[in-house]
């Protein structure tokens, strides 16, 4: 008798676990790891505007990590560049070089010839390099990830060409 009761329950909070899963679809990505094949896997099964529209919006650490992570497999990648980019500067220390690493991977696929012949991302790019600007210049910004915001830069560059730098302040 007791064994039924607790085989109950567990269906029930079973239950209840799928049902709160399928309101919520973007919940899969904190329950996958961080290899590359299997989040670009789960992220194809997922709306690449639902990734990037949550990425800009303030969740749980874990939450912003999981998309922080699957940002460089969406479906027009570029775009997730700015909110990365200011991840990239924030304090945090799990989010600040997961961010660093999906702009790395993000720029590493602008040189991808299929991309150049297909996509015009140069209005994803433009306030995207602009923000990394400001991410070198940040005293705050560990160095590696000021490290990889320049060799961002440079990646952008290649594709947009040479844009100036920020324009100084009147004094």
């Amino acid at each position: 008798m007791l064994d039924r009761r607790y085989l109950a329950l567990a269906l029930l909070l079973l239950g209840v676990g799928h049902a709160l899963a399928a309101d919520d679809p973007l919940a899969v990505l904190e329950r996958v790891d961080a290899d590359p094949l299997e989040l670009a896997r789960v992220v194809d099964g997922l709306s690449s505007d639902a990734v990037l529209d949550a990425l800009g919006k303030p969740a749980a650490v874990r939450r912003r990590l999981a998309l922080v992570r699957a940002a460089p497999w969406i479906d027009g990648a570029e775009r997730a560049l700015l909110p990365l980019v200011q991840l990239m500067s924030g304090r945090d220390s799990l989010l600040a070089p997961a961010a660093a690493l999906a702009v790395a991977r993000i720029v590493a696929d602008l040189g991808d010839p299929a991309r150049r012949a297909g996509e015009a991302v140069h209005d994803e790019l433009k306030p995207a390099r602009r923000a990394m600007l400001v991410v070198v210049d940040a005293q705050h910004v560990r160095q590696d990830i000021r490290g990889v915001a320049a060799e961002a830069i440079g990646a952008c560059d290649d594709w947009l060409g040479p844009l100036p730098a920020v324009p100084e302040q009147p004094q």
